[in-house]
């Protein structure tokens, strides 16, 4: 009922992060062009949509790797990213911040509010669920070294063009036409990495929604004490997730972290059970020659314990 109730709710929140992005930042990469006057203000402002546009469809064919990048899985718990409530809260945290820095004057980047929409929402869910460690290493330091990064190779750029002397003295065509392109250029490149930003989470949602209840269900049948059906549970959400990921392009997005959760919930659930070894050796055999993903690749190293020499002999004969 709430995950109906809050669908057109997401949809409309990610509408309205969408619209305050272009409002706050269309004109951010042609700025220059009208500050220095080698454009008037309506030419700037054209030149930035045709060129955001152009970023925007290539966007679209693009889609699969670049919202790998984007994606919050990992930051916190599977089953939460994928939760009505969580991506409600994250799409319509970053919109009204962004729409609020807008009206504001304020220039602001989309990534670093989603950023805060997702660490927000996960704090006010589940703060022991947050992974600090990842936080740090995918979002906070390449938000942080980016700018560093744009201030070196500008400055080495510019150096070295005034040491052979290929700065002029005054402004010139060749130079207005130069600037004209590399504004453009940043529209551009604004226009590709944006728009996966947002459509992340409508993506997690559509996709999640169909496994996020396994492994709500795994914990709870985990911590009621019936860990020989948590392990049979848990076997079957690995292959409806592998199943499902069949026929999507770059599946890794949103695949890869529940088969993660869903296999430690599994090698926990065993290490309780005991399941015969011989077995689950050789049902862990049929998973990894259906599908080739990480959780699979870490039988039996991660199992040695729960596999003993009978698992891991059948293991050797059968592999």
């Amino acid at each position: 009922m709430l995950a109906s109730v809050l669908e057109p709710l997401i949809i409309i929140a990610a509408l309205a992060l969408a619209y305050a992005n272009g409002a706050n930042a269309n004109f951010k990469g042609v700025a220059s062009l009208f500050g220095s006057g080698t454009v008037g203000y309506w030419g700037a402002v054209k030149w930035a949509t045709v060129t955001t546009a152009a970023g925007c469809l290539v966007a679209v064919w693009a889609s699969g790797s670049l919202l790998a990048a984007f994606t919050g899985k990992g930051l916190v718990p599977s089953e939460m990213a994928a939760e009505p409530r969580f991506l409600f809260a994250v799409a319509a945290g970053a919109g009204l911040a962004n729409l609020a820095a807008t009206r504001l004057g304020f220039p602001v980047s989309t990534t670093h509010l989603l950023l805060g929409g997702l660490l927000g929402a996960g704090l006010g869910a589940r703060p022991e669920a947050v992974n600090f460690q990842r936080l740090w290493e995918a979002f906070v330091r390449p938000l942080l070294l980016a700018p560093v990064l744009a201030i070196a190779l500008g400055s080495a750029l510019y150096y070295g063009m005034r040491s052979l002397r290929w700065v002029p003295e005054a402004r010139n065509r060749t130079l207005d036409v130069l600037h004209f392109l590399s504004g453009g250029a940043v529209c551009f490149a604004r226009g590709l990495t944006e728009p996966p930003a947002v459509a992340t989470w409508r993506e997690s949602d559509a996709i999640g929604n169909q496994v996020a209840p396994i492994g709500s269900l795994l914990r709870h049948v985990l911590e009621e004490k019936h860990a020989a059906d948590a392990v049979g549970l848990a076997e079957y959400a690995l292959e409806r997730i592998a199943e499902l990921s069949m026929g999507t392009q770059d599946s890794e997005v949103w695949s890869v972290p529940l088969l993660d959760d869903v296999g430690e919930l599994h090698r926990k659930a065993c290490l309780e059970a005991r399941p015969d070894p011989v077995l689950l050796a050789r049902r862990w055999k049929r998973f990894r020659g259906r599908w080739s993903f990480p959780v699979f690749d870490r039988f039996p190293a991660a199992y040695e314990q729960i596999l003993g020499p009978d698992g891991l002999n059948e293991w050797q004969r059968s592999g």
